[in-house]
């Protein structure tokens, strides 16, 4: 019931303002703190060599709800057993859930009281001796979505590599609408401190915000490695196998519910017949299956608020739709998106996943995030929707339609700029080999 009430409120709390009154009080809060406790009154320390890599997390609550968090950390995690199978990782947390799920994904956890004292949260890392810190960048660095927050994670990387700490941030998107006042902020970083940036276009607004150094890089995610074992994700695999066999093409299709605003979310079942009538009249024309995929399970952000409604809509082609019925691990999504034709896709990581096996993908636009990444291959031409466009009868179908025939022009030339894009993505990582 609290959940509930919870989720109900939350439109009306955004909504009135009210939310982003409370993120920059916190905001100006955490900044005047950082102004005066930035320099350690002890001076620099030197880093333990073998210490403990410490991941800051773009999500301390829920960790690896969503899947593409899970990617990224999961990559970070492998790259530092690739140098060292022995060495501590350890992840900050804020609670519960993020503590036991770090302990099921084999690393230990440190509870940091966010949004309150940077100073302790300081003090709980350095305790650790902490070899190297990275943060895992993704889209919570440019205070898109909440300045404070973003502000946080960069204020913990900078403390501790003014401490001598070797810190990083992983790369990360800027949105075409950021917290301007952070472009400021970020150029107080030491000399040698380069700010990694994930895709061309962020790279371009980056420069525009900042005069902080800053690096492109890749998504660390298109490191990750395919897992097709554990739960149903075998089975999955045969039944896109054996239609594949058959002849029919089986397309994956993601959706979410951040795609549209609190008006639309509130109509999700309609909003959702209007996109199976375009899936149904696909596969009304053609010998195209559809792998109905969830990639993100936060709460109110979860894709199960789409997924469940369209799958209703879709009942009458119930035996050529797959329904990837549980919560699969980020590597078996991948596994998962190798098999598939080709991926229409709302969540970025999704794209990532699957781009990262060569899988073309025709993307749902948000927060301007889509048509950069597809700049690391070299895609051109209409393989991205806006949400106007895709709720307007007939387009969704007709750009699916056109994405078919490109698919294996596409794969071949994501095939082709793969290796390049994979090398920009060990750079996330190049940090842990300096001493």
């Amino acid at each position: 019931m609290r959940q509930l009430v919870k989720n109900l409120l939350r439109p009306i709390w955004r909504r009135s303002g009210a939310r982003e009154l409370r993120m920059l009080w916190r905001y100006k809060r955490l900044k005047a703190q950082w102004v005066a406790e930035r320099l350690p009154a002890g001076g620099r320390v030197s880093a333990q060599p073998d210490g403990p890599l410490i991941i800051i997390p773009p999500d301390p609550i829920l960790l690896v709800s969503s899947k593409g968090d899970e990617a990224m950390i999961t990559c970070a995690i492998a790259a530092v057993r690739q140098r060292d199978k022995n060495r501590r990782i350890i992840v900050a947390t804020d609670g519960d859930v993020a503590d036991q799920r770090a302990a099921r994904l084999g690393i230990e956890s440190c509870r940091l009281n966010y949004g309150t004292s940077l100073s302790d949260s300081i003090k709980r890392i350095m305790a650790t001796e902490p070899g190297h810190v990275l943060a895992i960048g993704a889209d919570v660095m440019d205070g898109a979505y909440n300045p404070s927050f973003s502000f946080e994670n960069f204020a913990l990387i900078d403390m501790l590599d003014v401490r001598g700490v070797p810190a990083q941030i992983t790369g990360f998107s800027v949105s075409k609408k950021p917290f301007k006042e952070l472009g400021r902020v970020f150029e107080a970083v030491g000399p040698d401190f380069i700010f990694k940036i994930r895709d061309p276009d962020s790279f371009t607004r980056f420069q525009q915000l900042s005069s902080a150094k800053s690096e492109l890089v890749a998504d660390p995610a298109f490191l990750l490695q395919p897992d097709a074992e554990g739960g149903n994700v075998r089975s999955y695999i045969d039944w896109i196998d054996a239609r594949t066999a058959l002849g029919r093409r089986v397309i994956g299709f993601n959706i979410h519910p951040l795609l549209f605003d609190d008006r639309q979310r509130a109509m999700m079942p309609k909003l959702m017949n209007l996109v199976a009538e375009e899936l149904s009249a696909v596969m009304d024309a053609t010998d195209v299956d559809i792998a109905l995929i969830a990639h993100d399970f936060r709460d109110e952000c979860s894709d199960w608020h789409c997924h469940i409604p369209l799958k209703a809509a879709l009942a009458s082609h119930s035996d050529r739709i797959l329904d990837l019925a549980e919560e699969l691990s980020a590597g078996q999504l991948k596994a998962v998106a190798s098999r598939l034709y080709g991926v229409v896709a709302g969540r970025m990581h999704f794209t990532i996943a699957s781009l990262g096996v060569a899988t073309p993908v025709l993307g749902l636009a948000y927060k301007d995030k889509v048509s950069g990444l597809m700049k690391h291959f070299g895609l051109s031409g209409k393989l991205t929707l806006e949400v106007d466009e895709l709720l307007n009868p007939g387009v969704l179908r007709a750009a699916i339609l056109d994405f078919l025939g490109r698919c294996p022009d596409l794969r071949k030339q994501i095939e082709a700029a793969l290796p390049a894009v994979k090398d920009l993505s060990k750079r996330n990582f190049a940090f842990l080999d300096d001493v």
